[in-house]
């Protein structure tokens, strides 16, 4: 949950061959990724992935006595 842990290059390197693999394997299309508010770094990382902002989900996570937004993001593969 360190938002400057999302800028290391080699997880985003990791991360886009697991996402490669995952293309070359899957029966699915696309995938879903949800960034709730205790993540903040998390929206940015999966841009830099290629992941594209879907919406905003209203009042979707109930969490700690209080509703709050999600983010999602998609990718197509």
């Amino acid at each position: 949950k360190d938002p400057a842990g999302y800028g290391d290059s080699a997880l985003r390197k990791s991360f886009g061959h697991i996402l490669s693999e995952a293309a070359g394997q899957a029966a699915f299309s696309t995938l879903i990724a949800a960034a709730g508010p205790g993540d903040p770094g998390l929206g940015d990382f999966l841009k830099a992935l290629g992941f594209q902002h879907a919406g905003t989900e209203r009042q979707a996570l109930y969490l700690h006595d209080n509703y709050h937004d999600i983010d999602v993001y998609t990718l197509k593969i």
